[in-house]
Order: C-alpha cells, then sequence, then structure tokens
C-alpha cells in the first residue's frame, strides 16, 4: 500500500515543461547588450552576451584586449535560464512606459547623462521581446520598488554574470579562484564561510592578464576579494573587509 501510495504520489508531481527551442540550434535565443550612452570603443558590434539554441554562450571581446570565449551550457541549464527570464521575471510582459509612469511617482530622482541602454532580447518560437531602458542599473537600484526595472535588471545581471564566468575562463576556472580567494579570505576572517562561485561579481579583462572580484555583503558586512590573474604565474590577491 504505502509502495502504491509513493507512486502515485510521484506521479502527481508537476514537472516543468521545457521550452520550445528553434530549429536553427545556431539561433540566438537570448541576448544581453548596451547600447550608446559613453563608452569606449568597441571592437565587437554585437551583443555582450548571447546564448545559442544549441546551449552555446557566447562573450565576444569587445576591445581586443582578450579574446572571444564561450561556455556550453547543459540543456537544463539552458532551460533555466530560460526559466529565469520568463517565468521568475516575465521579461516578456516587460512594458517601458509603465516604467517610466512608475519613476515619475517614485519622487525627485535625478537625470543621468550618457547612459547606456540596456537591452536584453528573447527570441523563441512562442516567446518573443525586446526589452530596453535607458540607465537601467541607476533607476533600478534608485527605485527598486519599480517591478518592470527590478525584473529586467535581474536577467540582465544573470547575463552579466555568466559574462563574467566565460570572461575568467570558465566555470572550472572560476571554482579554481573561488578556492584560492577562499583560502586567502580565510586567513583575514577565519570564521567566513568559503566563496562560492556565484559570488563572482566582476571581471576586467586586460592584455595579458585580468582582474577578478568575488563580492559578498552579509550581516551588514561587506567582503571583497580582488585576484589578479596574470596569463602566467601566480595570482596575486587582497582581501577587503568593511
Amino acid at each position: 500500500m504505502l509502495a502504491t501510495l509513493t507512486a502515485l504520489s510521484l506521479s502527481m508531481t508537476p514537472t516543468l515543461e521545457d521550452y520550445e527551442l528553434p530549429e536553427d540550434r545556431s539561433a540566438v535565443v537570448l541576448s544581453l547588450d548596451y547600447q550608446g550612452g559613453f563608452a569606449p570603443p568597441r571592437r565587437a558590434q554585437g551583443p555582450y552576451v548571447e546564448v545559442l539554441a544549441d546551449g552555446t554562450l557566447r562573450v565576444p571581446d569587445r576591445t581586443g584586449a582578450g579574446r572571444d570565449g564561450k561556455e556550453l551550457l547543459t540543456p537544463e541549464e539552458l532551460q533555466e535560464l530560460l526559466r529565469f527570464a520568463i517565468e521568475t521575471h516575465r521579461i516578456v510582459e516587460f512594458d517601458a512606459e509603465r516604467a517610466r509612469e512608475e519613476l515619475s511617482r517614485a519622487g525627485d530622482l535625478p537625470q543621468i547623462a550618457d547612459a547606456p541602454d540596456t537591452v536584453v532580447a528573447l527570441a523563441l518560437p512562442r516567446h518573443r521581446v525586446v526589452a530596453r531602458f535607458n540607465g537601467l542599473e541607476f533607476f533600478a537600484t534608485e527605485a527598486p520598488q519599480v517591478t518592470d526595472l527590478a525584473r529586467l535588471y535581474a536577467v540582465s545581471q544573470k547575463l552579466r554574470w555568466w559574462m563574467h564566468v566565460v570572461q575568467a575562463g570558465g566555470r572550472e576556472r572560476v571554482r579554481e579562484l573561488a578556492k584560492i580567494a577562499s583560502e586567502h579570505l580565510a586567513r583575514a576572517a577565519p570564521e567566513a564561510a568559503p566563496l562560492a562561485i556565484d559570488e563572482l561579481s566582476s571581471v576586467l579583462v586586460h592584455e595579458g592578464s585580468s582582474t577578478v572580484y568575488f563580492e559578498r555583503n552579509a550581516q551588514g558586512v561587506r567582503t571583497r576579494v580582488v585576484l589578479e590573474v596574470p596569463a602566467q604565474g601566480e595570482v596575486e590577491v587582497s582581501v577587503q573587509i568593511e
């Protein structure tokens, strides 16, 4: 009887349905770009991040300081990313005009000049949108109650995190760097938990080297670990705790 009930319970468990992908597996299904505003010249004119239907996550070298990079998402990771954008943050429902109206009621927010448009594009057979907003990071931070901006910002930050993963050398390399960062953090703060790869916050790519940042904000304490990563040789690490 117990076995029967267990089997029945499992059969009634809802399953997540996969999103339909384009037949052309080289088609871009999700992308992040920053357009306009004041920024250094770009060598590559395409989006900052492109996710293809076959799971390839592509990050072109925009400045010439590094090189084009990519990471392959598993089918499950691709579907999880699409669910994050479509279900969790309802990217298809984004309405820039509604966001501007809510901002106008949010109080006296300063006008910003030379900010780029953040552009997130979704292109699936049954779900399509190009969501664009000028100065998104500033306004989403200053007015977190504006739901459209909070959702778009969350999706852009998720794609930006993947961009940093690729720039750092891929997931396995990020895990190695997180371990190195955690070892140095433990010397400065023995009670601190090891850093996780999702605490990777940004990467600056230089000619022949990169600067990798891990950040954590917890219980009023901001921790930042900075790794100077040369093409060859030892990684230099600094820990900042505020």
